[in-house]
């Protein structure tokens, strides 16, 4: 059976775990993103994150990460009526932003240890898109968008893995806007705002978790496994073990939640030599920054 929403309206059945959004690429929902926004650049609903980072062996990373949402915060806020139903009870909440990058056994559940659908790399593309989308029409301030502009807003947040010459390409303008359409796109680059937050969701998939319209808190959980991020060569002391191996590990959402606790395990026989915890650059992936949300 196949299921066709109208444009701009989002379907989640529940029981089957189907996750199924418009894919018109000149459609952007703009309750949904101003809901999204919102819930982005004032996190505070988050009540407490844990993460567990283990390394089962040098080459792989798995991140294990666990929410406590506080769904009254959420239902108070002032853009919750215009966000679209995924069902009866439910709307989408963004609860991570993760690197764009190859991902295994990606795992998603309630605490109940109900499976959560995660949603499709179009379907992602396409509330990341409704998102930019929203700020844009707030930064240029008109009604409607133009669309050549909403094309590039998707194409850039369909974007898998880029690195910065693909991320500066992306952005570029393209040879057949006219005049109106290149200042609007040059303003919104002007924007610290906007192009902080166009810089995030060009590099991260937006995870969506379903929250149910009822008090108290929800807890949901993820999981997946990644390549970790060694700096400098791993040469012939580093293999011997007589020189420690540098990885680097982001952790964006340590400025999020009221709460954040951090849990790092080594490969078995190996130990850590010495961690930091330091703010890299105002590129991080996620946070609460002068730049907008996810700068």
């Amino acid at each position: 059976m196949t299921i066709r929403p109208d444009p701009g309206v989002i379907t989640f059945p529940y029981y089957v775990g189907m996750f199924i959004l418009p894919l018109e690429s000149e459609v952007a929902n703009y309750g949904l993103g101003a809901f999204i926004y919102d819930l982005l650049d004032n996190p505070d609903w988050i009540l407490r994150r844990s993460e567990t980072i283990e390394f089962p062996h040098l080459a792989t990373v798995r991140r294990r990460i666990s929410l406590d949402l506080d769904a009254v915060s959420v239902f108070r806020r002032d853009t919750y009526e215009s966000c679209p139903l995924l069902d009866e009870t439910s709307r989408p909440v963004p609860v991570a932003l993760i690197r764009k990058a190859l991902l295994v056994n990606f795992d998603f559940r309630h605490s109940d240890g109900q499976r959560i659908a995660v949603p499709t790399r179009d379907e992602d593309s396409h509330v990341a898109m409704s998102v930019l989308a929203y700020r844009a029409r707030e930064v240029l301030q008109q009604q409607d968008l133009p669309k050549p502009i909403l094309r590039k807003l998707l194409s850039i947040a369909m974007l898998f893995c880029p690195a910065d010459d693909d991320t500066q390409r992306a952005w570029g303008e393209d040879d057949t806007w006219d005049r109106q359409t290149r200042d609007a796109w040059r303003a919104l680059q002007r924007d610290e705002s906007f192009a902080g937050l166009l810089t995030s969701l060009t590099r991260n998939f937006l995870l969506l978790a379903p929250l149910r319209d009822k008090p108290g808190r929800a807890q949901v959980e993820f999981a997946y496994e990644t390549v970790p991020e060694r700096r400098g060569s791993l040469g012939i002391w580093e293999r011997l073990g007589w020189r420690s191996i540098p990885y680097a590990v982001e952790v964006p959402a340590a400025s999020q939640p009221r709460s954040f606790h951090l849990r790092f395990e080594a490969p078995d026989g190996l130990f850590p030599t010495d961690a930091d915890l330091v703010q890299i650059s105002s590129e991080s992936t996620t946070g609460h920054h002068k730049n907008g949300p996810g700068s």
